[in-house]
């Protein structure tokens, strides 16, 4: 169900690789800038920058501590308490 939810909000918002890495992000939780470069085949300020915009429009939230926290898929409704 989540993939529905994941899919219409990409298709509006999202570029191919702001997609590609909700996609890694989704399937990996955990996973590092570097990480996520590794596997989209780009820098890490690239990844970083990828990141950064998909927590500005809502789609992913850094939950814990950078270093021992996770990011957090979240509906584009679900996002700032409601406001």
């Amino acid at each position: 169900m989540s993939d529905v939810v994941i899919n219409v909000a990409t298709n509006v918002v999202l570029n191919k690789m702001e997609q590609a890495a909700l996609s890694v992000v989704t399937e990996n939780p955990a996973i590092t800038v570097e990480q996520l470069a590794a596997r989209l085949s780009k820098s890490g300020r690239t990844a970083q920058r990828y990141l950064d915009s998909l927590q500005k429009k809502n789609m992913i939230r850094r939950v814990g501590a950078k270093k021992d926290g996770h990011w957090a898929v979240t509906k584009p409704d679900d996002t700032q308490g409601g406001k």
